[in-house]
């Protein structure tokens, strides 16, 4: 094409191939383009919802993005009475930019449930492409077990909450100290006629100590960014009632303990403070972790046979990001 000509002298100056305002706008950016766990668009933004292994896949542009990583609850062990509670998943919430590709999608299992004397199990860790946050401890089992520590992500400075304490006789078992994104579980009472053992730290505080009285109740959890605070999200991503009667979207609240009177300890999951468990001590069943999120399991019953310790709940993932 032969140039163009123009008696203009300013021409020189000129760029005759730029974009229009018109082209400009048609080529901006759309947002992020993704794919991955369950998906849905509210109000503007788009949730993703994991409950398990899966890939977080940026099919176009990039972007920041608003997480919530939960790892998995501990387990609690068995053997007879007042035992501890499980210690709550680690819990992280931020900000963080992602290109286009496939970014790892982690959930943290539940911490498995013991017996005969045995810890419960440590919670898994949880994991969006660069970003972890480890599991819970294990609560104590009665007899000579110590209570577990938050267990961690191969990155090793990530762990969850500890796990509670139990007693036998007059020997304490200390709850275990949490990680970075999770508390202490309460410690084990050696006093009669109770022994109660100790709550598992939830995210949101530490576990409060068994006593003579009863056991101790679970540190209670977090209710997650008002973002996420969606009533049509997919069930797994409500997390559990919280304290004072509100509603949902708590997560990660440490499992109560147990006692030789007061019954079995109740399952963590939003608040976890308030499931301290109750009612007769000989009939009292301890409740696993809430599934997707990241509860510790309450100490088991008086006379439990072994292995009826519980299991923690599942971890969860959740991504926020605009339309």
């Amino acid at each position: 094409m032969a140039p163009i000509k123009t008696n203009n002298p300013y021409a020189s100056y000129f760029d005759f191939f730029s974009k229009t305002g018109k082209d400009v706008v048609s080529n901006a950016s759309t947002g992020i383009q993704a794919t991955g766990g369950d998906k849905t668009t509210i109000g503007g933004k788009v949730y993703h919802v994991f409950t398990g292994p899966d890939t977080f896949q940026i099919t176009d542009n990039s972007g920041s993005v608003e997480y919530v990583l939960v790892g998995g609850g501990g387990g609690t062990g068995g053997m007879e009475y007042h035992n501890g509670g499980g210690g709550a998943g680690g819990y992280r919430t931020g900000t963080q930019s992602f290109g286009p590709g496939n970014h790892t999608v982690i959930v943290g299992a539940g911490g498995d449930a013991t017996g005969n004397g045995v810890v419960g199990g440590s919670g898994g860790f949880s994991r969006l492409g660069s970003l972890y946050v480890g599991g819970g401890g294990g609560g104590s089992a009665y007899v000579d077990a110590a209570a577990g520590t938050g267990s961690v992500s191969p990155q090793g400075s990530d762990g969850g909450s500890g796990g509670g304490g139990s007693s036998s006789g007059s020997t304490v078992k200390e709850g275990a100290l949490g990680g970075p994104y999770g508390n202490p579980g309460g410690d084990g009472s050696g006093s009669a006629p109770n022994y109660g053992g100790g709550g598992g730290g939830g995210s949101g505080g530490a576990g409060v100590d068994g006593t003579n009285v009863g056991n101790g109740h679970g540190g209670i959890g977090t209710k997650v960014p008002s973002t996420f605070q969606q009533p049509t999200l997919p069930p797994a991503g409500k997390g559990a009632a919280g304290p004072g009667g509100d509603p949902a979207f708590w997560f990660a609240g440490g499992g109560g303990g147990s006692s030789y009177s007061d019954g079995a300890g109740g399952k963590g999951g939003g608040p976890g403070g308030p499931y301290a468990g109750g009612g007769n001590g000989s009939t009292g069943q301890a409740d696993a972790g809430a599934t997707n999120t990241g509860g510790g399991a309450g100490g088991s019953e008086r006379d439990g046979a072994p292995g009826s310790g519980r299991t923690g709940g599942s971890g969860i993932v959740l991504i926020a990001y605009p339309t």
